[in-house]
């Protein structure tokens, strides 16, 4: 990760914020390695390289490689990845072609829906993803990758930091490093130009104690992404105007995209988040500045 030398930041961090609507079936999450899942020639199992779903995925950049569950239900939602490397695939329910999913991000992105499938006869179905072997033009690859699937579906919608369902009081700035941390480097620069890989490329930040971001949503969850690090620091967390934690976000090292807050199980109405700068951790590197970062939300 680039770092910025003797400079630090103390981040409430907002990244991205994530609703979900979640079936009244009980979820099984179902991980790639499952006997329910069948691969073709030209995958590779058992990767590593991300924190993935149960600790691996299966990838491959073979065209007309397949990947194919079997599952009863009426619905189903491929888990998978985008990166800058990632391509495209094609995506078929019992045996029908449904849709090309373009898996290209120019930041990555493990552990997210892909694609759902919904709206099915309650009964057994396939679900197959093949490998294309083709490539958004600003991609670098074009590498699929199956990480895990959910049955039934969560839908999942990615809203960032700039969507206008966020409001922010005054006292939170667009985050760039450099404009942030050497004002005049790079006038101008805003959303999708960052030095770290917040999702989308950028994330807003501030250092202002009582400093607020509201988030207005209809659905059943919904996700904070930040960060964590080292110059992190404390954020208060409200639903629906009542307090649910205080939430630290120091980490011995530098995290973006990182998950800061969850809670699912709610009504399925108009609700509310709202995280709010507090104070800075003690063990934060730079004692006199207490920046919170905002991102995103999926």
């Amino acid at each position: 990760m680039i770092k910025i030398a003797k400079r630090s930041y103390v981040a409430a961090l907002i990244s991205t914020f994530g609703l979900a609507w979640i079936s009244p079936q009980a979820l099984a999450r179902v991980e790639e390695t499952d006997p329910s899942v069948s691969y073709t020639v030209g995958w590779t199992q058992g990767d590593t390289s991300g924190t993935w779903s149960g600790g691996t995925a299966a990838v491959s950049t073979a065209a007309g490689a397949q990947a194919t569950i079997t599952f009863t239900g009426t619905s189903v939602s491929w888990i998978g990845g985008r990166t800058p490397q990632t391509g495209i695939a094609r995506v078929s329910v019992d045996g029908v072609f449904v849709s090309e999913v373009d898996t290209y991000s120019k930041t990555a992105e493990i552990r997210v829906p892909m694609f759902e499938a919904t709206g099915l006869a309650n009964a057994s179905h396939t679900f197959t993803i093949e490998v294309t072997g083709r490539q958004n033009a600003s991609a670098a690859g074009a590498l699929i990758v199956v990480d895990a699937f959910d049955v039934p579906a969560v839908t999942i919608s990615r809203l960032q930091e700039t969507d206008p369902a966020v409001s922010f009081s005054p006292g939170w700035i667009q985050d760039n490093p450099v404009v942030t941390l050497i004002p005049g480097v790079t006038t101008g620069f805003t959303q999708g130009i960052s030095l770290r890989t917040w999702s989308a490329g950028a994330a807003r930040l501030s250092t202002t104690p009582g400093a607020q971001a509201t988030f207005t949503f209809n659905g059943t969850g919904i996700s904070w992404i930040g960060a964590r690090g080292p110059q992190c620091g404390i954020a208060r967390i409200f639903l629906d105007g009542a307090f649910v934690e205080d939430f630290d976000t120091y980490f011995e090292t530098e995290g973006p995209q990182h998950t800061d807050f969850f809670r699912g199980g709610l009504a399925p109405s108009t609700h509310t988040l709202s995280i709010q700068v507090i104070r800075k951790n003690r063990l934060s590197r730079d004692r006199s500045k207490r920046r919170r970062y905002v991102e995103g939300l999926p």
